[in-house]
């Protein structure tokens, strides 16, 4: 198997936790919408969710904007580096096509390699 090299692999596992972190801010906001439309909500309540929806949708924003450094400048720059072709929007689609295909195998990997219980 071939090595891979530590920064690039680095910049994977950054761009995997902030998609991961994007997941979980897509569900939060969602959520503060669905309790936003619930008529039997207090005027308290859907002031706090408004609240937390803004903050939400700010974080949202920020992530946003650090996968696309991550991609489109590090992750690129990197693959520049190490003479690969392409892209890292182009790479990142190649790489979830394999994570999809071998998933449990993936996982396991990453855990392993991780220490991940």
């Amino acid at each position: 198997m071939e090595k891979v090299d530590k920064e690039f692999k680095n910049i994977i596992i950054k761009i995997e936790k902030v998609r991961h972190e994007l997941d979980v801010n897509r569900a939060s906001i969602n959520s503060w919408n669905w309790n936003l439309a619930n008529p039997k909500a207090s005027n308290e309540d859907r002031e706090m969710f408004s609240e937390r929806l803004a903050e939400d949708l700010n974080n949202r924003t920020k992530l946003q904007k650090e996968l696309e450094e991550l991609t489109y400048v590090k992750l690129t720059n990197k693959m520049k580096e190490l003479n690969m072709p392409g892209n890292g929007k182009d790479y990142l689609k190649a790489f979830d096509k394999v994570k999809r295909k071998n998933e449990g195998k993936f996982i396991e990997g990453l855990a392993k390699e991780h220490k991940i219980k």
